[in-house]
């Protein structure tokens, strides 16, 4: 198979993609740069592969942050609410017409248990946390916005769309992007991971993260999880033969795993859906991208 790194870094994309053609001993990977916090970003990159691929079988969304300081993305959206969700949003629906020339495809989507920890729940008066802000709410937030958004994508590729009147005022390219297809969604608890995404906490965070890792290293050590073991139900879920028609779960530890009502609410999940399509302008990128197609 052939494999593209998406990342916003270019050097770590590049020594990413060198180490995996050294231990792989294959030349099919490549990289592609795109920062999912931008959706000027993600809108070039689908342009770039709609003009280099014929197909596509599998797309991890693995790119995230982790309680920064407030920010806005490019968009003025609050920066979890961008990168970790309204990003993948729109790549995924962008790229769901090459996902629907594979036989079979899937879409894997990186959560997290902090849903559950944080006990996350949707700020629908304030999703851009301009009211007050707490880099645990918003990072809970946008965690539990991955299960919502796996939820509902999952029921609108296997067309069960019986209750959604709104779906036919919408253009029929957008409509035909759903129906019928052969696209399975899950997404995923990865573990607690030694990665880098805790390196932009600051503040007081910085200092607890620091005393935390001098007392309980050894502890840490033990129970979190290096890159490799932390990869294992990522690659479960897309490679696994016996999950073909497994759709809308939430997964931990390579098993289905339980997740709270919040993240269960089935009109929670249409509603994040509605307004994520807004806030990306979804329904007139797709127009657009359709047209340039054919050019």
């Amino acid at each position: 198979g052939h494999i593209i790194i998406a990342c916003r870094n270019r050097e770590r994309a590049e020594k990413a993609c060198h180490e995996i053609k050294q231990k792989s001993g294959s030349n099919k990977v490549e990289i592609e740069l795109i920062d999912v916090s931008s959706l000027d970003s993600v809108r070039q990159c689908v342009r770039r592969l709609n003009k280099k691929l014929d197909k596509l079988d599998i797309l991890i969304n693995n790119a995230g942050i982790m309680m920064v300081p407030y920010e806005k993305s490019p968009d003025g959206y609050e920066l979890h609410l961008a990168t970790n969700h309204l990003g993948h949003f729109l790549l995924t629906n962008l790229l769901l017409n090459l996902m629907k020339k594979a036989p079979k495809a899937r879409i894997i989507n990186i959560s997290s248990v902090a849903h559950k920890l944080f006990n996350a729940k949707m700020k629908w008066d304030d999703l851009n946390f301009e009211k007050s802000y707490s880099r645990i709410d918003a990072y809970g937030c946008s965690k539990l916005c991955n299960i919502l958004f796996t939820r509902e994508l999952a029921k609108r590729l296997i067309g069960n769309l019986k209750n959604e009147s709104y779906l036919f005022s919408y253009q029929l390219t957008y409509q035909i992007i759903f129906i019928g297809t052969n696209i399975t969604a899950n997404c995923l608890h990865p573990g607690v991971v030694r990665t880098e995404l805790m390196r932009n906490l600051g503040g007081s965070y910085a200092s607890l993260s620091a005393l935390f890792l001098k007392i309980m290293l050894p502890i840490w050590w033990f129970i979190s999880k290096n890159s490799v073991q932390g990869a294992q139900t990522t690659i479960y879920l897309a490679v696994d033969k016996q999950l073909d028609t497994t759709t809308g779960q939430y997964f931990s530890d390579c098993a289905k795993s339980r997740t709270t009502a919040a993240a269960l609410d089935d009109a929670s999940a249409t509603r994040l859906w509605h307004l994520s399509e807004n806030m990306t302008n979804l329904s007139a990128t797709l127009i657009e991208i359709e047209k340039e197609k054919h050019e």
